[in-house]
């Protein structure tokens, strides 16, 4: 071939003018629709050369060859026109991003590798695959705005999404099964094709907004909201319009286009509902086998809450849905399956908290004898207060009584009359919004049975009789016995079938106080008697009789005035019994005691009943212990050696306690000593002088009575015989010196 030379401008222009010159032709003999790219050839260039410079697949320039009918493909010329259609040049791929997403949706991003979670905000690339779980969906939007939102239990695949030279977007979508909506925006500048491909149909379209979706049995349902499509199967493609769809079978070609059916309208729909569940109703739409009814958190029915299809006729039950506003979106379904346009949303606000609160007391029908009754009812947890209202009827026309602002989960009423009644609260949340009444209560006041006049109680030895009269026809009564008259301290609480009661007779001193009540054959009791008393004396004092003094020691006796008594005795030396040196519990009637010291003691006693408690002492009645008198002593007998000393002895004494002084003080004592017998032989004082003695009787008790009188004696001095006997000695010590020496 011989090649033609271009200016040297010309060839460096060239590359640049094939990106920009792009346009779209139509090959009558190809019976294709698919864009066509017009390249004009210039010196140089061989379509080998351009097919792999251009072309996703080099290798395609055969196909290249015999599309634009060229005889040879190696010759081609300068100013030659080739057409290359779109889809076959060299792209690059397109991503979209997640912007809306719910639930369990997973991606894969090779046909065998592993699907892992998608996250809002991640990038979905070609050759991946989307999968929506159970009440799950997903939005996908590429960079120029079309978008493709799987409903729940949807597979799809991008297969292709690539930019084509400068103006070509081609996609290319395979859906197994599960619904597509797909929003496809023309982008500026650059032609989109976008081809939607299931088991037994293709969808195609620019620019437009439709449904695509598979069932199990793999049939395809398409309709169209905006702009227009071709679905083709089995070499036969019908075009659909805005408001139709056709349905393709596996296997068999599209259906003809058919209208949608417009959206059903709710007809009762209220602009608040307190409860839930509620119902709705739909009107009828001519033609419609089922409505589809979706509910959902935002404007674009992305984020659905709940789904359901519903019979023409048949009332749609909206439940589990916490507080907010929603929106209510309607479609029609037709025989084949087709879905019809979804209705414009209608605004669904449900505010069922805070709750009807839960009446816990008292029960329906229950009767009261009380006139004011108190009411309670479980916290609701959303309530900043409650409303109450009781009424005459059950209508809640005729208020008796009604509160608002109430806090605290629980009413008591005034006063009422003798009647039934009805009572309903409802709980108000911190903005003022009053939630559901609860359930009506119905109660009843009915006046109590009389209650029994109380006789005085009969005293006896060991028990307690009480009667009262019996109203008409009460045979239950409710009987009480305390310590105090508020009945506080309840020490008896016992209910009897006759109008008495013997009880045994307290122990513990003090008053008592006994009550009575009538319970009639219902069970309901009445007020109770006003109270009667009777007083529990403590325990008499025993008679103490007059303590008697013994050489062996101070007899305590006394005699009880009732059984089963123990006693407490205190002996004191005053009579004010400030200094009580005995003090003690004693079971017996007679006590004998070591003869305390000398002096005057007081003695009394109380009894003590069983249960410990004591009553008053008894008079105290006194005794005197007295020292043992003094020995009458006798003269001293002097004797050469020995002085004896003599004295009477009193009836108390058991010894003696003897004293010898050299004055009459007794300053200087000589001999003290402790004398069991009356007389004592003394060894005689070697120191002349004058002597004093005296003695004193010591009791069994060891106690010592006064001194006896002083006896003296006196010593006197033996001198001239003392010298003469020491003379004596001394000389007969020399002599017998002289003659030893000698």
């Amino acid at each position: 071939m011989r090649r033609m030379v271009l200016p040297r401008r010309a060839i460096f222009v060239f590359p640049c003018l094939v990106m920009l010159l792009v346009f779209l032709y139509s090959i009558p003999v190809l019976a294709s629709k698919d864009p066509m790219l017009e390249m004009t050839v210039i010196r140089g260039d061989f379509l080998i050369h351009i097919c792999k410079k251009y072309l996703e697949n080099p290798k395609a320039w055969p196909e290249v060859a015999k599309l634009n009918g060229l005889k040879n493909p190696h010759r081609i010329y300068p100013g030659q026109r080739l057409m290359i259609p779109v889809k076959w040049l060299r792209g690059v791929p397109l991503s979209c991003d997640v912007t809306f997403l719910k639930g369990d949706v997973r991606v894969r991003k090779e046909s065998t590798g592993p699907w892992i979670s998608l996250q809002l905000g991640d990038r979905v690339t070609q050759g991946s695959g989307v999968q929506t779980g159970r009440e799950s969906s997903v939005e996908l939007r590429f960079e120029e705005g079309t978008t493709l939102f799987l409903r729940p239990g949807t597979l799809l695949s991008i297969e292709m999404a690539q930019k084509k030279g400068v103006g070509h977007i081609l996609r290319e979508y395979v859906v197994e099964i599960g619904k597509v909506l797909a929003r496809i925006r023309k982008a500026t500048g650059a032609e989109t094709r976008d081809r939607i491909q299931t088991p037994s149909a293709v969808a195609s379209a620019r620019g437009t907004e439709f449904r695509v979706s598979v069932d199990s049995e793999g049939a395809t349902r398409s309709e169209v909201l905006k702009g227009m499509i071709e679905v083709g199967a089995m070499n036969q493609t019908v075009e659909l319009r805005e408001d139709e769809g056709t349905w393709v079978k596996r296997g068999e070609p599209p259906a003809s286009p058919r209208k949608l059916l417009p959206p059903p309208t709710p007809v009762d729909l209220k602009p608040l509902y307190k409860r839930v569940p509620f119902h709705l109703a739909l009107g009828p739409i001519v033609g419609a086998s089922r409505f589809r009814v979706t509910v959902a958190a935002n404007q674009e029915d992305k984020d659905l809450l709940k789904e359901k299809l519903v019979q023409p006729g048949e009332r749609v039950e909206i439940a589990d849905l916490p507080d907010g506003l929603y929106y209510l979106f309607t479609q029609s379904v037709d025989e084949i399956g087709l879905e019809g346009p979804l209705s414009e949303p209608f605004s669904l606000k449900v505010r069922v908290n805070p709750l009807p609160p839960f009446i816990q007391a008292p029960p329906s029908d229950t009767e009261f004898r009380e006139r004011s009754i108190e009411i309670r009812w479980l916290k609701v947890e959303d309530a900043a207060s409650y409303h109450i209202q009781v009424a005459d009827d059950a209508g809640f026309t005729l208020l008796r009584e009604e509160k608002r602002d109430v806090q605290g989960e629980f009413y008591k009423t005034g006063e009422l009359d003798y009647r039934t009644y009805y009572f309903r609260v409802r709980s108000v949340a911190k903005d003022g919004y009053e939630g559901e009444w609860s359930p009506t209560v119905r109660f009843s006041v009915i006046p109590p049975p009389p209650s029994p006049p109380l006789e005085k109680p009969e005293t006896g030895e060991k028990t307690i009789q009480l009667r009262w009269r019996p109203p008409e026809g009460i045979r239950h009564f409710h009987f009480q016995m305390a310590r105090d008259q508020t009945f506080r301290e309840v020490l008896i609480d016992a209910e009897v079938q006759q109008p008495s009661i013997v009880i045994p007779k307290p122990e513990i001193p003090g008053f008592y106080y006994v009550r009575t009540s009538s319970i009639d054959p219902k069970g309901y009791e009445g007020d109770f008697s006003a109270p009667q008393s009777f007083e529990i004396k403590p325990p008499p004092p025993p008679n103490l009789e007059k303590p008697d003094v013994r050489p062996g020691g101070v007899h305590i006796q006394w005699s009880s005035v009732s059984e089963g008594m123990s006693y407490h005795l205190q002996i004191a030396r005053d009579e004010g019994f400030q200094a009580v040196f005995l003090d003690q519990r004693t079971d017996q009637l007679v006590r004998v005691l070591k003869k305390p010291d000398p002096g005057t003691y007081y003695v009394r006693l109380s009894s003590i009943n069983s249960k410990g408690y004591a009553g008053e002492f008894s008079k105290p009645q006194s005794f005197e212990i007295k020292p043992p008198p003094p020995p009458q002593l006798e003269r001293p007998q002097i004797g050469k050696k020995t002085i004896q000393l003599r004295w009477s002895s009193p009836e108390e004494a058991r010894s003696y306690h003897l004293q010898l002084a050299r004055d009459p003080d007794f300053q200087t004592i000589v001999t003290d000593q402790k004398v069991q017998a009356t007389r004592i032989e003394l060894w005689r004082p070697e120191a002349p002088g004058i002597y004093y003695v005296r003695v004193s009787s010591v009791d069994e008790a060891e106690h010592e009575g006064p001194f006896s009188g002083v006896e003296l004696f006196e010593i006197k001095e033996r001198f001239p015989y003392t010298l003469l006997g020491v003379g004596a000695g001394l000389l007969g010590t020399i002599g017998l010196i002289l003659l030893l020496g000698l």
